[in-house]
C-alpha cells in the first residue's frame, strides 16, 4: 500500500491523460459488450466485469485527501498547460499579425514608390517639353507664364529632394527667360514699341536680360534690339517739335522757325511708328504750318505788292506820252469836229498854229459831199444822224500841210506798230476808230456812222499799251486800252491814219 500511495503522489500530465484514456475505453468495451453479447453472456460478463472493476477500484482506492492534493495539483498543471499554450498561440497571433504589419507596409512602400516614381517622370517630361532642342539647353519661345506654373505645380509633388531641387533649378532658369520675354513683349504692339515705355523700363528689362544665357538671349535679341532705336526716335521727335515753340505748352511758334526746318521735323514725324506719337506731334506740327502758312501768304502778299509796284514803277517808265495840248470839240461846239480838233492838237505840238482856236480852223476845212475831197455833212450839228460826218485822211493831211507848212502825212495802210513807232519818235497820230472805242456800227458811204478819230500820243514799251487823247470831253478824255483792241478796231475800219512829223 505504501509503494501504491508513493506512485500516486506524483502523478504527471501524461498519466492523468492515460487514466482518463482508460476510462473513456473502458466505457466504450463496455458499450460494445452490452451491444453484442447476447443476454445471458451480456449479464453474466457484465457482473463479472463489476465485480472485476470493484476489485480494481479497491486495490486503486485512494484516501480523500490525497485525492484532493492530487485533483488540486493536476488542477494547476492544467492552468499552466492552458497559460503556456494561450502564450504560444498569442505569439503566432503576433507574429502573424506583424508579418501582416510589414508586408502591408512594404506593399504599401512599393506602391508609394512606384507613384513617386511616375510623379518624378511626370514632373521630368512635362519639363522636358518646355525645351525646343534635344539638349534641354533653349525653352521654346512660345512657352507662358501659366506653362510654367503647370510644370512647377507637377515638381512641387516630387517626393525626392535631390531631383526636387535640380527640376526647380531649371525651372527656374526657363521662368526667368520667360518673365524677361512677357515683358519685353508687353512693351510691344507687334514690332512697334509702344509709346509708354520709359528708358527705366528698357534699362531695367535689359538688366534681366543680360542675366540669361547666351543661347536663351538669342531668343529675344532681335526684338530687344528694336526698343533703343524707337525710343530714341520718339525722344528725338520730341525735341524737334519742341525747338519750334518758344514756350513749354507749345502754343506760341518761334519767329525765327522755317519751312525747311518744319519739313524735317515733319518726316521725322511721318517716319515714326508709333501712330499714337505720330499723331499727337502732328497736332503740335500743324499748328507750325499754320503759322508758317499765315507768314508766308504774308510774305507772299508783301513780295506781290512790291512786284506790283515795282511793274507798275516799269510800266510807268516804259510809257512814252507825247504832252499834246488838249482841244474839245463838243465843247468848243465843234460837234463833228473831231478830225479837226485832233489835227490841231498835233499841229499844236510840234509847234505850228500857236494862236489858231477850233472854231477859226473848223472854218477853214474843205467841204464836200465826197470825203476824199473835203469834210462831208455839217460840222457843227449831229444831223442827220444816220450818216457818218467825216473827212479822209488824205484831205485832211493836204489841209494841215497848206495851213501849217508842217509835215503832215497820209500813213494809211500802216500796221499800228509802225503807228507807235511814230510816236516813240515824237510824232502824234491821227488814227480813225469809233466812239467809245465801240464796234462799228451801220456802216454808210464806206465807214460806219459811229466813227471817231483820236489822237495816238503815247505808247508803252512794256506792255505795248496805247494811250489815245479824246476831242470829245467828258470827265476824262484821254484812254489807255490794250494794243489788241485797238489794232481791232484800226483794221476794221480801214487803217486810217495821218502823222505830224
Amino acid at each position: 500500500m505504501m509503494k501504491k500511495e508513493k506512485t500516486l503522489e506524483l502523478p504527471k500530465l501524461k498519466n492523468v491523460k492515460k487514466e482518463d484514456g482508460a476510462k473513456e475505453k473502458l466505457k466504450t468495451i463496455k458499450n460494445e459488450t452490452e451491444k453484442n453479447s447476447k443476454p445471458n453472456e451480456l449479464k453474466t460478463n457484465s457482473e463479472e466485469k463489476i465485480k472485476a472493476k470493484e476489485k480494481t477500484d479497491n486495490k486503486n482506492k485512494i484516501p480523500k485527501e490525497k485525492k484532493e492534493k492530487i485533483d488540486n495539483k493536476n488542477k494547476i498543471l492544467k492552468e499552466k498547460l492552458f497559460n503556456k499554450t494561450t502564450i504560444i498561440i498569442a505569439s503566432i497571433v503576433f507574429v502573424c499579425v506583424l508579418t501582416g504589419v510589414f508586408t502591408l507596409k512594404y506593399l504599401n512602400y512599393q506602391k508609394n514608390k512606384e507613384h513617386n516614381e511616375m510623379v518624378l517622370q511626370n514632373a521630368t517630361t512635362a519639363l522636358n517639353l518646355l525645351y525646343q532642342n534635344k539638349e534641354k539647353e533653349i525653352p521654346k519661345y512660345e512657352i507662358t507664364t501659366k506653362d510654367v506654373n503647370n510644370v512647377s505645380k507637377k515638381i512641387e509633388k516630387v517626393v525626392y529632394n535631390k531631383e526636387k531641387k535640380d527640376l526647380t533649378q531649371k525651372l527656374d532658369k526657363i521662368d526667368d527667360f520667360v518673365k524677361v520675354k512677357e515683358t519685353l513683349e508687353s512693351y510691344f504692339d507687334g514690332d512697334i514699341l509702344k509709346s509708354s515705355t520709359t528708358l527705366k523700363q528698357i534699362e531695367k528689362l535689359n538688366n534681366k536680360y543680360q542675366k540669361l544665357s547666351e543661347n536663351v538671349r538669342n531668343l529675344l535679341k532681335e526684338k530687344l534690339e528694336k526698343m533703343k532705336p524707337q525710343y530714341e526716335s520718339i525722344v528725338a521727335l520730341d525735341e524737334k517739335v519742341k525747338t519750334l515753340f518758344s514756350d513749354d505748352e507749345r502754343t506760341k511758334v518761334k519767329d525765327s522757325v522755317t519751312r525747311e526746318e518744319y519739313k524735317e521735323v515733319l518726316a521725322l514725324a511721318d517716319a515714326i511708328l508709333q501712330e499714337d506719337v505720330k499723331l499727337k506731334q502732328k497736332e503740335y506740327l500743324s499748328l507750325v504750318d499754320k503759322t508758317l502758312t499765315q507768314k508766308e501768304e504774308a510774305e507772299r502778299r508783301r513780295i506781290e505788292e512790291e512786284k506790283r509796284k515795282e511793274r507798275e514803277r516799269q510800266i510807268a517808265a516804259a510809257w512814252v506820252k507825247l504832252d499834246v495840248p488838249y482841244i474839245s470839240q463838243n465843247l468848243s461846239g465843234v460837234l463833228n469836229g473831231c478830225e479837226v480838233a485832233t489835227l490841231l492838237m498835233a499841229l499844236k505840238y510840234k509847234g505850228y498854229l500857236g494862236g489858231m482856236s477850233i472854231g477859226t480852223y473848223a472854218e477853214m476845212l474843205p467841204k464836200s459831199t465826197d470825203p476824199n475831197q473835203g469834210f462831208t455833212y455839217s460840222i457843227y450839228d449831229l444831223e442827220p444822224r444816220d450818216v457818218a460826218h467825216w473827212i479822209a485822211p488824205a484831205p485832211l493831211a493836204a489841209f494841215g500841210r497848206s495851213t501849217s507848212g508842217a509835215n503832215v502825212a497820209d500813213v494809211s495802210g500802216s500796221a499800228l506798230a509802225t503807228l507807235d513807232n511814230e510816236v516813240l519818235a515824237g510824232n502824234p497820230v491821227i488814227i480813225y476808230l469809233t466812239g467809245d472805242l465801240k464796234a462799228p456800227q451801220a456802216w454808210a458811204e464806206g465807214v460806219p456812222k459811229n466813227l471817231h478819230v483820236y489822237v495816238l500820243a503815247g505808247y508803252n514799251t512794256m506792255t505795248k499799251e496805247q494811250y489815245l487823247i479824246d476831242p470829245w470831253a467828258r470827265a476824262t478824255h484821254t484812254w489807255t486800252t490794250s494794243f489788241n483792241k485797238v489794232q481791232s478796231l484800226y483794221g476794221a475800219i480801214g487803217n486810217k491814219a495821218l502823222v505830224v512829223r
